[in-house]
């Protein structure tokens, strides 16, 4: 537990850290508008932190809060790409369609995984928080076969 807390911790300021703006830079050395950092709880129950690389890309780092009895860590590294919006009954949602590379700790060793992912996302009007849902396809090389697996997943992201 200890472990995943100091992980999503300095994610989340190295996400912080690669877009502030320096408190002594000159008014023209501002970071660009299109680099937006966030964080956000994704269910099964998870932190993410994403850095959002304009209109169409972002950047999503996510841990669990809890994992399995042989699982002493896991982590994900995602890009998501924007695909445009459609509207369903006066919903405008973002159909978004992504791959990134998970590594889970099982037993004391260290196993790689791929992961391909899909899923809508709705902005609410007043506030800067996205609610997303997606399916996430995973290829995990435990070892002989691989493992495959799709899993659901629903959240919400508070982008700065």
């Amino acid at each position: 537990m200890k472990k995943m807390l100091i992980l999503v911790v300095l994610v989340t300021l190295l996400t912080s850290a690669l877009v502030a703006t320096p408190a002594l830079a000159a008014p023209t050395l501002q970071m660009a508008p299109a680099l937006h950092p966030g964080i956000g709880l994704q269910f099964p129950l998870a932190a993410l932190a994403s850095l959002r690389l304009g209109d169409h890309l972002a950047l999503e780092a996510s841990m669990p809060f809890a994992f399995s009895g042989l699982v002493s860590f896991e982590a994900s590294l995602d890009a998501k790409l924007y695909l445009g919006t459609v509207t369903v009954a006066k919903l405008t949602l973002r159909p978004f369609i992504g791959a990134g590379a998970t590594l889970i700790a099982v037993v004391g060793r260290w196993v790689p995984g791929a992961r391909l992912l899909a899923g809508l996302e709705y902005r609410t009007p007043q506030l800067p928080v996205d609610i997303f849902a997606q399916i996430t396809g995973s290829l995990i090389s435990s070892g002989s076969p691989s493992v495959i697996s799709v899993a659901g997943s629903l959240g919400g992201r508070y982008d700065f």
